[in-house]
């Protein structure tokens, strides 16, 4: 090949001021003391000088380093980019160039760095060599990563429907800074020391769709056991099986290596990634990688789990009180017909016989049928409110006709149950034309299973109810009130009066009968009516009952 004389004049040229250049003490000291890497690259892309930065930096002897294309050192996803950069400064496109860039070090391992290429011309302007500068940033992509893989984490526990979905979000993160081709999270069981496989993925056993498996002195439960990560080379995996720590199944890997997954101070399961190819797969930067992230990933596979375990029990749960409202609410219908006819018969009884005996008989069979009839009646209300059959049909009433006719009710409920030193008081104040827009049956439901209670726990003094417009609430609400001079509630007990199958008393021994359904009853309508319920009570002063409705 032929070169002209003014390219031979130049490259002495060039060569004269590149020897000058090294001969120069200053640069020298630079060169070799540099915290950076430095290299300089032919045009052909070979290096042709290095200094002791970047020997230590990618692993290389200087010998070893010198010579080698600049391609058999860089990360095969980079390679294009690294050419065309190249070709840039070749073709004085560009001055320099700076890239991010991964490199292989000698033991196979990966790093990456910032560099930035400057072109050395000649007098011609025609690039001769490249020179670089080359900084470590492995620590600061992984920190940079890590970071943002935590925080994508952390974010898919609201955005993932189930576990498994969100461990596939997990590994598709810490792909981005290891390989996890081969990767599983193992879920311990105690029940049968096992472990439970959520998420499981191996280029030998794809097809098997693995569930779980034996705890039993497998690599897994020896992290679970000691709570310690580990890089398992096969030397290590040998030791351990000769100590009779684990004992390996399955295909032998070159590399594996595994984290606990601790919540909350206690290991619930165990995350491994391993390789069957590439016994430099893993090292110590990736064990610290995954230990500095393995928090995270602890705390939010923890949560879905909590999360789908909760949901199962919240399903099992509705499933269980569908079955409980079904069977209630057949039960309740089913057991009316007979009532009314035990109920019917023995009141004929009742009056039509001459036997005292007999009477006495068939007024207490007339009592206790007529409380099974109320309990099946709340039993049947209950069931219908929970299972939401319950529908409104709101009308334009006469508060002033309602009020009345409850008032006449309560008071033959009083005289039923004999207690007529009750006394009972209506107080309304409003005009007696007024119209309510509501559901008429259920307003009257609510104040009549007050007024019950109130004369169920009232032994002497009065009982007074009525209704009044407080004007002092934005909402258009109209409110009532049941207040009693009876036993009163303990202080303990207002939180969950209107709870279902509640009472003051729950011993056998208690002097009241019912099964705490009314008042649960009053609070479901008075919802349903647009209104809430509470109570005001002082023991041994007596109750007040309050509930508004929308009208």
């Amino acid at each position: 090949m032929r070169i002209s004389k003014s390219r031979q004049k130049a490259n002495a040229c060039y060569s004269a001021d590149l020897n000058l250049l090294e001969s120069d003490k200053g640069f020298q000291y630079l060169f070799e003391q540099s915290p950076h890497g430095i290299g300089v690259l032919t045009t052909e892309g070979i290096i042709s000088k290095t200094n002791p930065e970047l020997c230590r930096m990618l692993g290389y002897t200087k010998t070893e380093l010198e010579g080698k294309h600049l391609t058999t050192i860089t990360h095969v996803d980079d390679i294009d980019l690294s050419l065309q950069n190249l070709k840039k400064l070749l073709n004085s496109e560009a001055d320099h160039v700076t890239q991010n860039k991964r490199y292989y070090r000698k033991d196979g391992s990966v790093i990456w760095a910032k560099i930035v290429n400057t072109a050395l011309k000649d007098d011609f302007g025609r690039t001769q060599y490249i020179i670089g500068t080359i900084e470590d940033i492995t620590q600061k992509r992984i920190n940079d990563l890590t970071r943002k893989i935590v925080y994508n984490i952390s974010n898919a526990i609201g955005t993932t429907d189930s576990l498994e979905e969100l461990i596939v979000i997990i590994k598709d993160q810490l792909s981005k800074l290891i390989d996890t081709t081969n990767f599983y999270v193992a879920i311990y069981q105690p029940a049968d020391d096992s472990f439970y496989l959520p998420y499981y993925n191996d280029i030998y056993d794809d097809d098997l769709n693995f569930t779980s498996f034996p705890a039993d002195k497998s690599i897994s439960a020896y992290v679970y056991e000691t709570k310690s990560p580990l890089l398992a080379t096969p030397n290590v995996m040998e030791d351990l099986e000769k100590k009779d720590k684990i004992k390996l199944i399955g295909p032998a890997s070159k590399i594996w290596l595994g984290i606990p997954l601790i919540f909350k101070e206690n290991c619930f399961g165990v995350m491994a990634v391993q390789s069957y190819t590439d016994a430099n797969a893993f090292s110590s930067v990736d064990l610290e990688l995954l230990e500095h992230v393995s928090q995270q990933i602890s705390i939010s596979i923890a949560r879905k789990k909590s999360e789908e375990e909760l949901n199962k029990a919240l399903a099992s749960a509705k499933q269980a009180d569908r079955v409980k409202s079904a069977f209630l609410s057949t039960m309740s219908h089913e057991l009316r017909t007979p009532l009314n006819a035990v109920i019917g018969f023995s009141e004929i009884l009742k009056n039509e016989s001459n036997c005292p005996d007999t009477k006495d008989y068939a007024d207490i069979i007339y009592t206790s049928g007529n409380h099974l009839l109320e309990l099946v009646e709340g039993l049947f209300d209950i069931t219908l409110i929970e299972t939401g059959a319950v529908k409104l049909k709101k009308e334009q009433i006469s508060l002033h006709k309602l009020l009345l006719e409850i008032n006449s009710i309560i008071t033959a409920e009083r005289a039923r149950m004999g207690i007529n030193t009750i006394d009972i008081q209506l107080n309304y104040n409003l005009p007696e034309d007024q119209l309510i827009h509501t559901d008429r049956t259920k307003l009257k439901q609510i104040l009549i299973n007050l007024l019950k209670n109130a004369l169920k726990f009232t032994k002497e003094g009065h009982i007074s109810f009525g209704c009044y417009f407080d004007h002092n609430d934005s909402k258009d609400l109209l409110t009532f009130f049941v207040k009693d001079t009876g036993i009163g509630i303990p202080s303990n007990k207002l939180e969950y009066i209107f709870d279902s199958f509640n009472q003051i008393d729950t011993t056998h021994s208690r002097n009241h009968d019912g099964a705490g359904i009314g008042l649960s009853v009053a609070r479901q309508l008075a919802e349903l009516l647009g209104g809430k319920i509470w109570v005001n009570s002082e023991i041994g002063v007596g109750s007040e009952f309050i509930f508004t409705i929308a009208y």
